[in-house]
């Protein structure tokens, strides 16, 4: 194996779990900072995957052909997956990149670097999804869309909740 091989494999491997990296870092921020924000961001977490979960089994829009998912090598090794990991419509990989992505950034005021490095995790995940024919673009905007919604929306509604809550978190 040439070292550009093993290059390219871990920059495959980085862009395909970009989304779970970025989420990662950005619960370890929030409970370290801000722990009500790090509880309401794991709670909708839960919430973007039940969605994107169900609106892939409602529009059943399949992956592209051609497809190369690292998800298919598993497959082979006779791993389960779900109903809707067999549909792209929306892209999970994006939603998820971006429900992280646009939750912190509602919450704190991030340095450049920061923000960078997670604008950067994020494009390379569309990129890998892209290139590898695991999602259209449309199913990538889908997902980029969705996701920065359900992560504006979710910083919202905590915030709305917090004020009514009676005892201070």
């Amino acid at each position: 194996m040439t070292t550009s091989t093993t290059v390219l494999e871990w920059v495959n491997a980085l862009s395909f779990h970009s989304p779970w990296i970025i989420s990662t870092v950005v619960a370890v921020l929030l409970f370290t900072t801000i722990p009500k924000y790090g509880l309401s961001f794991l709670f909708f977490f839960m919430v973007n995957n039940f969605i994107n979960e169900h609106l892939k089994t409602w529009i059943r829009e399949p992956r592209p052909s051609g497809s190369q998912t690292m998800m298919r090598e598993q497959q082979q090794q006779q791993q389960q997956y779900t109903e809707a990991h067999k549909f792209g419509m929306p892209s999970g990989h994006a939603q998820l990149a971006f429900y992280a992505l646009s939750f912190y950034s509602q919450t704190v005021k991030m340095s450049l670097p920061i923000l960078l490095g997670m604008m950067f995790l994020a494009g390379m995940t569309l990129w890998h999804q892209w290139k590898y024919k695991n999602h259209s673009c449309s199913q990538l905007a889908a997902g980029t869309v969705l996701g920065s919604l359900i992560g504006i929306s979710a910083v919202e509604i905590t915030k709305q909740g917090l004020r009514f809550l009676p005892v201070k978190i």
